[in-house]
């Protein structure tokens, strides 16, 4: 269920407007959700954290937290590229509706201990993490033959080192430390998957992002990819870095693992709390292109990330992730139905005129009804 179908049954179009879109969407789906109710009974009903802010189901409500927007804003404001108001909007605004829907939620759940640190931040409880998982068989490693098919399908050479980059362009998705890494190897390949290409130069608020890759033999950019596509992209690299020093979670670095390709990161979402170095590649302290190159080479020179898919599987497997949410919802429908059946022992006691049983604790000094 998304914003364009709730808008589509509710007669809405939400696409003209620009600012506040979220605060228009937890609006919209709200009510989509209460006219759904009014038609159907639901056993829980599960939403991501900032689309969830004005919900008020009659089932259970789980709000999934993974987007950390104050974190990514107050960055944004910092380095110039949010102005005033558009901290407001990101930093505050919608802070405040995650915050407000995690106070009514039944259960909070975050996709990574990083993600639940950020829970802390907005003052809300979380009450379990279950992190994202990944298809261990469709991202998983195949030969060095397919490798070299997939390279020369991009026109790449199959006895270059190749390096993975896949993002956007943005301030804070790391690339200006790839774009460093590039000018600094040529003898190193390139492949650079980007959610969408834009113009050379293109700004954010009058900050002037990273430039567009000039087009040269040894790199390959590919706009969008779908996830079915980016199985084999994993694996034609021999290694992928990921230098965005915030992510709620970081999927595309799980993937690549799961790949059998080792993976250079920062100490953000699901990496905040591994080591250093490993048979998974690196994770890093944000930022200094030389300590991601100096990295890079580690893997190349198969000092690291010797074993990556072993650090993923079987613990962020899709598997693993299905387990965890049955348990979840198993235990909040639980709950819900516990606190229905008390209420109505309660209301029946009432309408019998019959007294609740007390037992007295002598260490709070007060009786209590059980």
């Amino acid at each position: 269920m998304g914003v364009a179908e709730a808008g589509q049954v509710l007669g809405v179009d939400p696409g003209p407007y620009q600012r506040h879109s979220n605060v228009d969407r937890a609006c919209l789906l709200a009510e989509y959700v209460a006219w759904l109710e009014q038609r159907e009974s639901y056993d829980v009903v599960l939403s991501a954290a900032d689309c969830g802010a004005f919900l008020r189901t009659k089932a259970p409500l789980i709000l999934y937290w993974h987007n950390p927007y104050r974190d990514i804003a107050e960055r944004l404001h910092r380095e110039g590229a949010y102005d005033r108001l558009r901290w407001y909007e990101y930093g505050q605004q919608y802070p405040a509706l995650q915050e407000h829907g995690g106070k009514r939620a039944a259960a909070n759940v975050a996709v990574s201990p990083w993600m639940s640190e950020y829970l802390g931040r907005c003052r809300t409880r979380c009450d379990r993490v279950i992190p994202l998982g990944v298809d261990a068989d469709q991202f998983a490693p195949r030969s060095r033959a397919e490798r070299d098919r997939v390279r020369l399908s991009l026109g790449l050479p199959v006895d270059q080192p190749l390096v993975l980059f896949t993002g956007a362009f943005h301030p804070v998705s790391g690339y200006a430390v790839v774009d460093e890494i590039r000018a600094r190897t040529p003898d190193w390949s390139w492949i650079l998957v980007f959610k969408e290409l834009k113009p050379r130069k293109t700004t954010l608020l009058g900050h002037e992002r990273v430039s567009y890759p000039e087009p040269d033999p040894r790199t390959c950019v590919l706009e969008n990819l779908p996830r079915s596509a980016m199985a084999d992209v994993y694996r034609a690299a021999d290694v992928m870095v990921s230098a965005s020093p915030i992510e709620s979670f970081n999927l595309k670095a799980v993937e690549a693992l799961s790949c059998g390709t080792p993976v250079i990161t920062t100490r953000a979402g699901i990496f905040a709390d591994w080591p250093s170095s490993g048979p998974f590649g690196a994770v890093l302290d944000e930022g200094e292109p030389q300590a991601f190159e100096s990295a890079i080479r580690a893997v190349l020179a198969g000092e690291i990330g010797t074993d990556p898919r072993q650090s993923v599987v079987p613990y962020l497997t899709l598997e693993r992730f299905q387990r965890d949410w049955h348990v979840m919802l198993e235990q909040v429908v639980g709950a819900h139905q516990r606190r229905i059946r008390q209420r109505g022992s309660l209301r029946l006691a009432a309408s019998t005129g019959a007294a609740p049983r007390l037992s007295v604790v002598p260490l709070a000094g007060r009786a209590h009804a059980v």
